[in-house]
């Protein structure tokens, strides 16, 4: 039985704000480009963050919002504690995040699920 666990390369972190925030996605180490094709996030924050990922260094996350009973859309929620891991697809070099609290919200590339 193959488990294809997840082996963890490299790890970076933004410290998350009601102001969307981005930088690059870890690599895998020092002069190198890629880092694996799975990204793990990890909120450490009070609140619930909201991130993407994408190709673009100017991506901003979105918090979806409530106005006279309509709402929009934001992006991947990340409660409290939680660990959630994203496939990247090969254009992705920046990821994101949005917080409604000040939150420390870790991203961990490598291999692996």
């Amino acid at each position: 039985m193959n488990t294809n666990l997840f082996s963890p390369r490299n790890t970076n972190a933004i410290a998350a704000t009601s102001t969307s925030q981005n930088r690059l996605l870890p690599s895998a180490g020092a002069g190198q480009d890629v880092g694996g094709p799975t990204a793990v996030f990890y909120n450490a924050g009070a609140g619930t963050a909201f991130i993407c990922v994408g190709p673009n260094a100017d991506l901003t996350a979105v918090a979806p919002t409530v106005s006279t009973n309509v709402g929009t859309g934001g992006h991947m929620p990340l409660p409290t504690g939680a660990l959630i891991p994203i496939q990247l697809a090969p254009t992705d070099k920046y990821w994101a995040v949005v917080s409604g609290t000040t939150a420390s919200v870790y991203c961990t590339r490598g291999d692996g699920r």
